[in-house]
């Protein structure tokens, strides 16, 4: 003892009999004697083999098994804990009960055994043990030198999204009769879609076995979304069909299916342009939705207006009044936040606009104020004579604005007639309560060689006049003046009765009464 404290350096026990503490005496002359008493844990130190295979054969139980004999710090033998075995492949080629316990410091396999050909290492692991116990093994026999007679799927993926590598390839064996695989097949074997939602295979659809296997590390299932089968064959064997395999459709790119039409001078696109969400093998995603950008892709000093970012519904995103102002070529770009871009065809401009607009027809009279009695409807018939096909749209809007009755270099052309339905072919009417026209800038008819559209105007308009204008594709406008009247339709009691005077009124009292009435009716 030192100072009165006696250390003892590098003391240790060393027992057989876990379940009961040690007791541990100190004594000095003197002095009584001081007992202590200490439980005792084991921890893994040392593995070795008991018995270990030398080789192995497919799929045949290792013979001998593996047994393996761990020791504590103090050389005793471990009394629990466990043993895992493990081989570091993808799949795992190593089939049977891979975790068994310690008993009486020995760690004994059952039925280990090698499912693939091939050299492999086992590792031991007993927790402790600072190194793995391992065992190098390389498996023949088995399928060697027998008959191939089918494909059998090994692995496989349960989703895969529409045109995009498999997060898990589908990975098939060649076997004989009996199931076990032929490590010497070299044969091809190819994929097809058995069945399930239509679609196509993308990428490498055969692939060759080495060692009885073959993996098809880059094949790609095209199809819209759902579920699909996929059958793998090679000549001569028995086909394998793979469990259902669900199909997703995410929007990878952009695809025009109808390009922009050449503008006009500072004009709306002749032809707007109609963008498709589609997935990674180019299929259109019906369900698709998102926000699609239309910018200058190429060209000098243009500028891009009208309705953008358009948002796409059903697949697909339809622009409806985009302009294009400058001159000269260009490109449009069109952009969706994670799918890959998609630029136009070249645009270009003529300079000036070669659209020939021959005018709106008869009834209308565009040199002259057109009266006519509130309430009824216009029937607007315009033709163009060059410029556009026929049939196509010429006109980007319809409006009318009040303006003062007072246009002195122009005289009436009173309109006659009731002015509903000026014919048997009028389509598209429309109510017109507020300056928007309408979005329906006339229907064409092919046989008469014009357009047609009918406007209803309210009969709150009597009494005032409107100027209306019609702005072409092409940036030009045309206007027409109206004046609009009071009708029969507009009349009321107080207007009849100063015709006959008061005396009068009561006179014919009854006959005012039941016009009233005729009159209310017809409102």
């Amino acid at each position: 003892a030192v100072n009165g404290v006696a250390t003892f350096a590098g003391l240790r026990i060393t027992s057989s009999t876990l379940a009961t503490p040690v007791t541990l005496t100190v004594s000095a002359q003197q002095f009584p004697a001081v007992p202590l008493s200490i439980a005792i844990t084991q921890t893994a130190a040392t593995a070795s083999f008991v018995t270990q295979p030398t080789s192995a054969s497919l799929n045949v139980a290792l013979n001998p098994q593996p047994s393996i004999r761990v020791l504590d710090n103090a050389g005793q033998p471990m009394t629990s804990g466990t043993i895992t075995a493990s081989v570091a492949s993808s799949p795992t080629s190593l089939s049977g009960t891979t975790t068994v316990p310690v008993v009486n410091g020995v760690a004994t396999f059952t039925d280990l055994s090698l499912t693939s050909v091939g050299v492999f290492t086992i590792s031991f692991n007993a927790g402790g043990t600072t190194t793995p116990l391992t065992l190098l093994l390389t498996t023949t026999g088995g399928g060697l030198n027998t008959t191939a007679t089918q494909v059998a799927i090994t692995s496989a993926p349960t989703t895969v999204e529409s045109g995009a590598a498999m997060s898990t390839p589908f990975r098939v064996e060649i076997r004989d009769v009996n199931g076990v695989l032929v490590s010497n097949a070299a044969v091809t074997v190819s994929a097809t879609i058995a069945s399930g939602s239509s679609g196509v295979l993308q990428g490498t659809t055969s692939a060759t076995s080495v060692n009885g296997v073959a993996t098809f590390t880059n094949l790609r299932v095209g199809s819209t979304a759902g579920t699909v089968r996929l059958q793998f064959a090679s000549s001569g064997l028995s086909a394998a069909t793979s469990s259902a395999v669900t199909v997703t459709q995410v929007v990878r790119q952009l695809a025009l299916v109808t390009q922009p039409g050449t503008p006009r001078l500072a004009s709306t696109l002749t032809v707007q342009p109609v963008v498709e969400l589609r997935d990674a093998a180019g299929l259109a995603v019906a369900s698709g939705t998102g926000s699609v950008t239309a910018s200058i892709g190429s060209g000098t000093a243009g500028t891009l207006t009208g309705a953008n970012p358009v948002t796409a519904t059903a697949g697909r995103a339809t622009f409806i009044n985009l302009a294009l102002n400058g001159t000269g070529s260009y490109t449009l770009v069109f952009t969706m936040s994670g799918a890959s871009s998609i630029t136009s065809s070249t645009v270009s401009f003529g300079g000036t606009s070669s659209l020939v607009f021959t005018g709106f027809l008869s009834p209308i009279d565009m040199g002259r104020v057109n009266v006519i009695e509130a309430g009824r409807e216009i029937p607007l018939r315009y033709s163009v004579a060059s410029g556009v096909t026929a049939g196509t749209t010429v006109v980007q809007s319809f409006t009318s604005v009040q303006e003062v009755c007072a246009v002195p270099t122009l005289l009436d052309h009173p309109w006659n007639g009731s002015g509903k339905k000026w014919d048997d072919h009028s389509r598209g009417s429309f109510t017109d309560d507020d300056e928007d026209v309408s979005d329906d800038y006339g229907r064409y008819d092919a046989r008469r060689g014009y357009y047609h559209v009918n406007w209803a105007t309210p009969r709150s308009w009597a009494g005032t006049c409107r100027l209306f204008t019609a702005t072409l594709i092409d940036g030009t406008t045309r206007t027409i003046h109206f004046r609009f009247k009071r009708g029969a339709n507009n009349a009321d009691a107080t207007d009849m009765t100063s015709w006959w005077g008061a005396d009068a009124s009561r006179r014919f009292k009854p006959i005012l009464d039941a016009w009233k009435r005729a009159w209310k009716d017809s409102d």
